[in-house]
């Protein structure tokens, strides 16, 4: 788990969104709902 701040206080990180669900092979659990990847350098996006 790694967070990069800059000198104003802003965060990128890689981070993953996690829900209480049931699943019917795997009963209730939390499982990853949403991944959120951080900018990648050849990327033009924000």
């Amino acid at each position: 788990y790694m967070v990069y701040m800059d000198r104003n206080g802003d965060a990128e990180g890689n981070y993953t969104l996690i829900a209480l669900e049931n699943h019917p092979d795997k009963g209730h659990g939390l499982y990853p709902i949403g991944h959120f990847v951080g900018k990648e350098e050849s990327s033009n996006l924000p």
